[in-house]
């Protein structure tokens, strides 16, 4: 079997240029350059799409303008006398409140599954069925 990166074949070549003079090239510099060149134009093209999702960035989430921009006649007089920096969000009162109702409604659940469970366990437990309970 031959070599991958040799040349299988004995012959000598008549090239005037000696292996050791092919080594000594700077073949890499050229290589480097084409590196550099295209790391640049890597950079600017990225420096672009940075800026541009930046733009995009600022009005993703707007969904209030968006909404007031497609239906005009829904907006108040109100709304559009407000400052245009006052962007605070409409519905996150009502989401905080929801979140706390359900909290609540959560709690209420385990409270009754607990008392559940602590009556299950008392008229399993036959020993003490009937008897009169006293907290100190």
């Amino acid at each position: 079997k031959g070599n991958v990166f040799d040349n299988d074949t004995d012959e000598e070549v008549d090239d005037p240029v000696s292996q050791s003079d092919i080594d000594s090239r700077p073949a890499t510099s050229s290589r480097n350059a084409v590196n550099q060149a295209l790391r640049k134009e890597q950079e600017v093209l990225r420096k672009r799409a940075q800026s541009a999702m930046a733009e995009a960035d600022a009005a993703t989430y707007d969904y209030d303008a968006v909404y007031d921009s497609l239906h005009p006649s829904f907006t108040t007089k109100a709304n559009m006398d407000a400052p245009a920096n006052n962007k605070k969000s409409r519905y996150i009162q009502d989401l905080l409140q929801t979140a706390q109702v359900r909290a609540q409604e959560r709690d209420i659940i385990k409270e009754r599954q607990i008392a559940k469970e602590q009556a299950a366990e008392e008229e399993a437990n036959i020993e003490f069925r009937g008897k009169d309970k006293f907290v100190t």
